[in-house]
């Protein structure tokens, strides 16, 4: 099974600007999640930084939209992660004949508070676990 977790774009702190880098608190709280995961890639809506972090315009996102539909074709289950790579597989699917089936986990950014709370952490892994484990792409 092939997973692709989708990220939106790298941060300024990724030195070769991979999804998700190892060299971020957030790259090594993702990849954490799916180190028991066989198959997974990383991916992002955007390949280039934006300044500040900020997050990436809505022209931005459609000027990748072809280039991460061609990073997702052997996708077998999609997680994306944040609101701006949940909006991007959104406009995909809305000019695909089916909508794309993902699931959609929280950011794991240091100002997200909520993973202070590990109940939520917990059931934020019950969830990804049980996706992956569901028979279906949905």
């Amino acid at each position: 099974m092939q997973v692709v977790v989708v990220g939106s774009n790298p941060s300024n702190k990724s030195p070769d600007k991979t999804a998700f880098s190892l060299q971020t608190c957030s790259g090594r709280t993702i990849r954490e999640w799916f180190s028991d995961i066989p198959g997974v890639s990383f991916v992002n809506v955007s390949d280039e930084p934006t300044p500040g972090n900020r997050p990436l315009l809505v022209a931005e996102i459609h000027a990748n939209l072809v280039s991460l539909r061609t990073k997702l074709e052997c996708a077998d289950k999609i997680v994306v992660v944040g609101n701006t790579a949940a909006y991007a597989l959104t406009l995909i699917g809305l000019s695909s004949p089916t909508p794309i089936a993902f699931l959609q986990m929280p950011h794991p950014s240091g100002r997200n508070r909520l993973f202070n709370n590990k109940e939520f952490r917990d059931l934020q892994q019950r969830r990804l676990q049980e996706y992956i484990q569901s028979t279906n792409r949905e």
